[in-house]
């Protein structure tokens, strides 16, 4: 008898609440638009790519030039693939602008006109293909075993921090 009075209350409920009689003194609660004014993410990406250079370089804080490079970069060695919405210059450009603009993913999500996951799930691809190429491509211009002559010729200044053998050479 349980099982019956249970599924008569799940009935009794939906009635309740597709029932039509009492809609115009219900008020509506707003919800999201889907459809939204202005540029998504790929057109925002290719307007600051190609016509607008410089804010290219204001948002992701790299030239267009660069920015160019670095998603063909990502494509030759075939580490990120296309979504079925979003393509991978748009999912490098939101990571960038995450990093560039220290921006949260509600920043992200209104400018490229993406969800929440969305953001997260293509800014955590990105990273890690970025930590990757750390060896390949993203090489410190000095060999960090070697004490720079700016500190070992400024006995006064620099080198008190430096004679506990701090660093190891």
């Amino acid at each position: 008898m349980d099982v019956a009075e249970d599924l008569l209350c799940v009935i009794l409920v939906d009635n309740e609440l597709n029932d039509e009689s009492d809609s115009k003194h219900r008020k509506r609660v707003p919800g999201a638009r889907r459809c939204q004014s202005g540029e998504n993410g790929s057109e925002f990406i290719h307007r600051i790519v190609y016509k607008e250079p410089d804010t290219c370089k204001e948002q992701l804080r790299m030239t267009p030039e660069r920015f160019v490079q670095l998603v063909n970069i990502l494509i030759d060695i075939g580490s990120l693939r296309d979504g079925s919405k979003v393509k991978i210059p748009e999912e490098v450009g939101m990571s960038l602008f995450i990093l560039a603009r220290r921006a949260c993913y509600r920043d992200v999500k209104d400018k490229f006109k993406r969800g929440l996951a969305v953001v997260h799930r293509y800014h955590a691809q990105v990273l890690q293909e970025l930590v990757k190429l750390l060896a390949d491509v993203i090489r410190p211009y000095q060999d960090f075993n070697v004490v720079p002559t700016q500190i070992t010729n400024s006995k006064g200044r620099y080198w008190p921090y430096f004679k506990v053998k701090c660093i190891y050479f």
